[in-house]
């Protein structure tokens, strides 16, 4: 185990996923849309050899309905949702999955206090 939470985004081969869960990360996540995304057959696979990390999905553009209605059929304990544009879905329709918001290091300040809103 590292001494500090540890999240490798956006694996998107078996290899990697090795390579990852032998050093004892918590989180994995996997790409399911935007231009890196894998199939869902890779992410099963993922799910069945590796042992060790939480499994995440990650989202860029997919609306939060969608994702909701997938979530039964993931292998994955939660969710990587990457965009300040998740925040206004968010607020309307909040889950009750566990998630990670990612925000790039520009975002306003504005956009981050909406986030003591949840």
């Amino acid at each position: 185990m590292l001494p500090i939470p540890v999240v490798a985004m956006q694996v998107s081969h078996l290899t990697d996923a090795r390579y990852f869960a032998a050093w004892l990360i918590d989180w994995m996540s996997f790409p399911l849309d935007g231009a890196a995304a894998v199939r869902p057959q890779i992410a099963m696979q993922m799910a069945e050899w590796v042992e060790g990390p939480k499994l995440a999905a990650r989202y860029e553009m997919t609306p939060l309905e969608d994702i909701r209605q997938q979530w039964e059929t993931l292998p994955a304990q939660g969710l990587i949702l990457s965009g300040e544009h998740y925040l206004s879905q968010l607020a309307l329709q909040p889950l009750d999955i566990p998630f990670f918001l990612e925000l790039p290091l520009n975002t306003s300040p504005e956009i981050i206090r909406q986030i003591d809103h949840f």
